[in-house]
């Protein structure tokens, strides 16, 4: 029996969540795709639905420094989707996203998910 291995949507967010004319949740537009276990240096998908992992690639400036080049950060494009899935499903049940912004700078509760080293 032929197994697939399967892919990362890397763009999960309530506009790519439509219903069928039966109920049916559907998921759409699958432009970013990849396969689940690949290690992404480039950030893919909406801002306000990335991982931290993902939003540190997006926001910092030193990534793309020549002397960093050899040494990009990945994120698992797997582990991404499901941080995405909990920013959705928070959104639906409290009617609005847990993060005011996205933007490290500006939200209390990133830095401290983007940090390699976090200090309790």
């Amino acid at each position: 029996m032929h197994q697939t291995k399967g892919i990362a949507h890397l763009d999960i967010k309530l506009e790519n969540i439509v219903l069928d004319s039966q109920y049916i949740l559907k998921l759409i537009d699958f432009a970013y795709c990849e396969p689940k276990d690949t290690k992404m240096s480039k950030a893919k998908g909406t801002e306000r639905y990335f991982a931290p992992e993902v939003a540190q690639i997006y926001y910092s400036r030193k990534v793309w420094h020549p002397e960093n080049l050899l040494e990009q950060p990945t994120y698992v494009a797997e582990k991404a989707d499901i941080f995405s899935l909990g920013i959705l499903l928070f959104t639906l049940f409290f009617g609005q996203p847990p993060f005011n912004h996205n933007i490290p700078e500006q939200s209390p509760l990133l830095p401290y998910l983007c940090s390699s080293n976090p200090q309790v």
